[in-house]
């Protein structure tokens, strides 16, 4: 029974993983290493999964964090140089807060 809950929880983080990373099942299977229908029959919790190894590696593996799909850990956004010369705008001393 605790192993039962154990998958589900996996089968939960992976839903919130596709919510908020903003990525399809299809693309999260693939990566995962299954087919589409048995990735979306885990989403859907038609199935559970034979093996959630694969499914806690790979959330393991990849940041919730990204704004847009999937990037890989330790990813920083880093601003680019501004190759043109235009300069930046300069805050106000006196607007800050």
């Amino acid at each position: 029974m605790e192993e039962l809950e154990e998958i589900d929880g996996i089968v939960e983080r992976l839903r919130e993983f596709i919510r908020f990373g903003y990525v399809i099942g299809s693309e999260v299977a693939r990566r995962i290493g299954v087919t589409d229908g048995t990735g979306y029959s885990w989403l859907q919790g038609e199935f559970r999964s034979a093996n959630p190894k694969l499914i806690s590696a790979f959330l393991d593996s990849m940041s919730v964090e990204s704004d847009s799909g999937i990037w890989p850990t330790g990813y920083q956004y880093r601003e680019h140089k501004n190759w043109r010369g235009i300069p930046k705008p300069r805050r106000c001393p006196f607007c800050s807060g």
